[in-house]
């Protein structure tokens, strides 16, 4: 993920109970990235147990203007290496905390 989706105001899709909220989130990215009065950017932070559904996901999945991030703590408890996920994804100490950094520059967050 580069740097330039977190500075573009992106919306956050939160992903944090089953593992299909995964796939869901990036359909849903999918279609608001494709809609020009939606938003441009879109982060799809995925923590807690809907982690190990990042395990299906491969870097095709991941539509142009869509960035991942994923939950270091979670992935421990859930024994989700970084082998186990697309190089692009971004890996943070703490979903919830990059939740909260993210509020000030966010334009708007829809948790599913």
């Amino acid at each position: 993920m580069t740097d330039t989706l977190l500075e573009s105001n992106p919306l956050i899709l939160h992903a944090s109970d089953l593992p299909e909220d995964v796939g869901r989130a990036l359909r849903t990215a999918a279609a608001i990235v494709g809609d020009a009065e939606c938003a441009d950017t879109v982060l799809i932070v995925v923590n807690h147990t809907a982690i190990s559904g990042l395990k299906t996901v491969s870097a095709s999945d991941i539509p142009d203007g869509v960035g991942l991030v994923a939950c270091a703590a979670a992935m421990r408890s859930h024994q989700v290496g970084e082998e186990d996920i697309p190089e692009s994804v971004r890996i943070v100490p703490s979903g919830m905390v990059f939740l909260a950094q993210m509020q000030p520059v966010q334009s708007g967050y829809i948790r599913l």
